[in-house]
C-alpha cells in the first residue's frame, strides 16, 4: 500500500509539474496533479483493503467448513 500512495502520488506531481512547464500553469497544474495523484492512491488501497477483505472472510468460511460438528 506504502508503494502504491508513493507511485500516484509521485506520478500525479511529476505530471503537474509538466502541466506548469509546458502550459505555465504553474502553482496549479503541480497543485491538480497532487490532488489527483492522492485520489488515486485512495481509490487504490481502497481496492487493495476490499481484496484483502474478500479473501480474508473466503478463508475463514472455508476453515468454519472443515470444522468437525459438536
Amino acid at each position: 500500500m506504502g508503494i502504491s500512495l508513493a507511485v500516484w502520488l509521485t506520478a500525479g506531481v511529476l505530471a503537474g509539474r509538466w502541466a506548469d512547464v509546458a502550459w505555465g500553469w504553474a502553482p496549479w497544474g503541480t497543485l491538480a496533479g497532487s490532488l489527483v495523484g492522492i485520489l488515486g492512491a485512495s481509490l487504490n488501497i481502497y481496492q487493495i483493503v476490499r481484496r484483502l477483505d474478500r479473501d480474508q472472510k473466503r478463508a475463514d468460511a472455508r476453515s468454519h467448513d472443515d470444522d468437525p460438528a459438536p
